[in-house]
């Protein structure tokens, strides 16, 4: 039985898992809902990703924490936080348009911020956007405090407000609570962990799981 939505591979990296067996998700989403999606740290996307990417009809969505250092988290050196920024770049130029995944946390607030700031500008020079999300971790060396999202929030809504990047969450998705057009959104809308559509997700293992951020 065909469903509306994807299937998306998502964490740790999708793509490490080897061609065949990424190839056959896609193609069996594809099957099933008439799309796929897939979320990576664009490390390892060439040519040969991208011709399935166009093939399974793939929403592909990038996790990017700004330029360097801003993107030292994630595993990667400079050149590879540059590798990724041009991977964005060729799937724009193949015909797809990514989606970016910025997460906030203590590396790159405070005077890494404009690194983020940055990256935000240039991405919506190339039709790209995404969403600027909070971090969810246990250790305070690495998630950031009330105060801290507030003001790297109020600090972007300004990026985004001066330089009309209209389409980048969560500002949209909150103007839009706002004035009564509420968006579809994991956190700035009531969730239900037991009825979100994020609720179904096949761990690693095989099992079912709930959203872990609920």
């Amino acid at each position: 039985r065909q469903r509306p939505g994807a299937i998306v591979l998502h964490g740790g990296e999708p793509l490490s898992w080897g061609r065949d067996t990424v190839g056959h998700l896609l193609a069996v989403s594809f099957e099933l809902s008439g799309k796929s999606s897939l979320q990576t740290n664009g490390a390892l996307l060439d040519q040969e990703w991208i011709a399935l990417f166009k093939k399974c009809k793939t929403t592909v969505g990038l996790s990017l924490d700004g330029y360097w250092p801003a993107n030292r988290w994630r595993g990667h050196d400079e050149a590879t936080t540059d590798l990724v920024v041009a991977n964005i770049r060729r799937l724009v130029d193949a015909g797809l348009r990514p989606g970016l995944i910025i997460v906030l946390h203590q590396d790159n607030i405070g005077e890494n911020l404009h690194c983020v700031e940055e990256l935000m500008l240039d991405m919506t020079k190339l039709g790209v956007t995404g969403k600027v999300n909070p971090i969810i971790h246990p250790s305070p060396h690495i998630e950031l405090t009330c105060e801290q999202l507030k003001a790297a929030y109020l600090r972007l809504a300004d990026i985004v407000h001066n330089n009309g990047l209209r389409d980048w969450g969560p500002f949209s998705l909150i103007a839009g609570n706002l004035l009564g057009r509420p968006l579809a959104d994991c956190v700035f809308t009531n969730c239900d962990p037991y009825h979100t559509e994020a609720a179904r997700i096949i761990t690693s293992s095989g099992t079912l799981s709930f959203c872990k951020k609920f």
